[in-house]
């Protein structure tokens, strides 16, 4: 099943860190770390057996986020849509938050510190970037902009999301 939640463009952010911003929430919700949706949908309730999460930009500058999840045995549909509105709108609220940011922030950057050294991985996160940013970004200034987006700024991200 395919969840999807549009939210307006969050405000004060310049496109580059609404792109840096989406990233983040995308690697904190793929995350088994507390703050994300694999945690309590997949290792703590067992209601789905994979799930993966993604956050973009539309051309409209307004943020769409979009969950493919399957359900375990005995769970519908339904349920599991259910349950990720509500793992969604306590996101933000988990104490834990913060630390995880940080944690998921630091592997990123290290990530993709390493990527950056492959000539083929530069040349294909530049086109990336262009095609759906309309804008040329080197992965040193992604991770740039990475080390600066805001855990307030992804909070408020996934809370728009959860409306």
């Amino acid at each position: 099943m395919i969840y999807m939640r549009h939210a307006k463009a969050l405000e004060g952010l310049s496109p580059r860190a609404r792109f840096a911003t989406c990233g983040m929430a995308t690697e904190l919700l793929n995350s088994a770390q507390p703050g994300g949706l694999t945690k309590p949908l997949y290792y703590d309730d067992f209601l789905t057996i994979a799930i993966e999460s993604y956050c973009d930009i539309q051309p409209d500058r307004s943020n769409l986020l979009s969950v493919w999840a399957q359900p375990e045995d005995g769970i519908s549909p339904d349920t599991l849509f259910e349950k990720i509105e509500q793992a969604l709108g306590s996101l933000a609220e988990n104490e834990a938050f913060n630390k995880s940011f940080e944690t998921i922030r630091k592997r990123l950057v290290k990530t993709l510190t390493r990527q950056s050294l492959d000539p083929p991985t530069e040349t294909g996160f530049a086109t990336i970037s262009l095609l759906l940013h309309n804008n040329l970004l080197s992965s040193e200034d992604y991770i740039a902009d990475l080390q600066s987006v805001q855990a307030q700024d992804v909070k408020r991200l996934l809370n728009a999301f959860s409306q």
